[in-house]
């Protein structure tokens, strides 16, 4: 049951619903319905206006908000605030590793597009300027605001990696610790045969 459903069918009298959920028994549901849904939507409301605005600003600069507002959230509100908006500061984390994803990828395809040219791997990122990328994508974990990282393997002319120093924010040259501690960077490595 998707929650906008669950939502219309609650907004429309039907305990019925959350009954089926085993969210609560069935002779709590009316009462839950009349003395706490009004709150516990307003709730919800209100950390999605909070996280309307944090989306709309670069992740790294509203990381603490981000994290503020998961961390308010089990005190705030009812079960539908509850279950939800915890997900949203994961939601935004995710959302800048698949920018830096995103910009890696540019990166790629633009190296590929100077090596079928030159016969070379760009020597740095910024070779890739105006020609094949208008500029060199930005790290959204970097707080100097950096681009991200590309470069040549030296040892191999066949070979280019990038990566972003992803979200512990620490550039660890590239190397990859991507368990659920969110350590390590962001790496992407472009192979050509």
């Amino acid at each position: 049951v998707s929650f906008m459903l669950l939502v219309e069918e609650i907004s429309r009298g039907s305990s019925s619903v959350l009954y089926e959920l085993r969210m609560f028994p069935a002779p709590l549901v009316p009462i839950w319905r009349v003395l706490l849904l009004d709150a516990d939507l307003d709730a919800y409301r209100d950390g999605l206006k909070r996280a309307q605005t944090l989306a709309a600003q670069p992740y790294l600069t509203v990381r603490a908000q981000w994290t503020e507002l998961d961390q308010d959230t089990p005190g705030r509100g009812g079960v539908v605030s509850r279950m939800l908006l915890p997900a949203l500061a994961h939601g935004a984390q995710r959302a800048a590793e698949l920018e830096a994803v995103t910009g890696l990828c540019r990166l790629a395809v633009a190296t590929a597009r100077y090596r079928a040219r030159t016969g070379l791997h760009p020597a740095q990122a910024q070779d890739l300027v105006p020609a094949y990328l208008a500029a060199v994508p930005r790290d959204p974990f970097d707080p100097t605001g950096k681009p991200l990282r590309w470069c040549a393997d030296p040892d191999c002319d066949e070979a280019a990696h990038g990566y972003s120093i992803g979200p512990n924010s620490v550039d660890d040259g590239g190397k990859e610790d991507r368990n659920d501690t969110n350590q390590g960077d962001i790496a992407l490595g472009l192979s050509v045969r």
